[in-house]
């Protein structure tokens, strides 16, 4: 049974800051949205996780780039 994965309440609040990158996220398909949740709390390090959290929110504000291609 795969693990749960949720972000952490830092990066939630984050996310709620980033109005247009949000939008773009909630228009995901759930598999795509699991897939980014995966990909940044997978990471073993607080850094890590903002890091890759901020590469998400770049993909997504980026009209150039598909949304799930990280």
């Amino acid at each position: 049974m795969p693990k749960e994965f949720v972000l952490s309440d830092e990066l939630s609040i984050l996310l709620t800051t980033e109005t247009e990158a949000k939008k773009v996220f909630q228009r995901l398909s759930l598999s795509n949205k699991r897939n980014y949740i995966q990909w940044i709390m997978s990471a073993k390090k607080p850094e890590t996780q903002k890091r890759r959290f901020l590469k998400m929110i770049g993909i997504l504000k980026d009209p150039e780039k598909k949304p799930f291609s990280f």
